[in-house]
């Protein structure tokens, strides 16, 4: 008898595709809502467009792959139709875990290198020789661009210094390893995430990576719009 296990994992991932698909039209409203504003803005060169371009492209395939584990990895039929010999029920359900698991960390790391990009043009823009021309390690560059360079967007800090730290447990595979044993605390809508050293991180949801991608949408489209950044004739972006 085959097992059917889109019934039991459906509602998951149709909660997670839907809140995916719903970002990435934000992102996209915000993308045209600024190059309307601006259509002398180069749309595949300029940095002012392309951050929302890399980071929707990111959500895109995040949304595919969970689409894909819906309708297919989700059904006996198509690991039949794939795999020899077939695999057991439990295997297939190690496997659509694993898979859900790959997409999630797939999304945090791309979307951060989309979100991290973009700032240290934006910096080497605004101030060409600050963090060693936007090289420094990512926190020095965003805290410089929105203490120092941008100050009344300094609210943004929280959500990417939680951004930053989710993604550097890849590097150790879901643990917070500091280089001088420190744990963290993060506090993000008013919620406390704590990482401590040596331990692994056990609330990186698509839920919470979801939010911070659309606070990240919001702080891009603030940062693009400043003056400072506004008046600019051209912000070339070299990805």
């Amino acid at each position: 008898m085959m097992v059917h296990f889109t019934r039991s994992f459906s509602p998951e991932f149709l909660h997670i595709r839907t809140r995916l698909r719903a970002l990435r039209i934000l992102i996209g409203a915000k993308a045209d809502e600024i190059h309307v504003a601006n259509p002398a803005w180069d749309l595949g060169r300029d940095a002012r467009l392309t951050s929302f371009a890399k980071l929707a492209n990111n959500v895109e395939s995040s949304e595919l792959a969970l689409k894909f584990l819906d309708e297919y990895l989700a059904d006996s039929n198509w690991w039949r139709a794939n795999y020899s010999p077939m695999p057991s029920g439990e295997d297939m359900k190690i496997y659509i875990v694993e898979f859900s698991q790959f997409a999630k960390t797939a999304l945090l790391q791309l979307g951060f290198g989309a979100i991290e990009s973009s700032l240290r043009v934006f910096l080497r823009t605004l101030d060409p020789d600050a963090c060693n021309g936007s090289t420094a390690e990512f926190q020095s560059v965003y805290e410089h661009l929105l203490r120092s360079v941008l100050p009344e967007l300094k609210n943004w800090i929280p959500a990417l210094n939680l951004l930053r730290l989710l993604r550097n447990t890849i590097h150790n595979h879901g643990v917070h390893l500091h280089p001088k044993g420190k744990d963290a605390v993060v506090t993000y809508k008013g919620r406390e995430y704590d990482f401590e050293h040596g331990s692994s991180v056990d609330f990186a949801t698509w839920d919470l990576l979801i939010d911070l991608f659309t606070d990240m949408t919001e702080m891009l489209a603030a940062i693009v719009q400043s003056p400072e950044i506004q008046s600019r004739v051209g912000v070339v972006d070299p990805a």
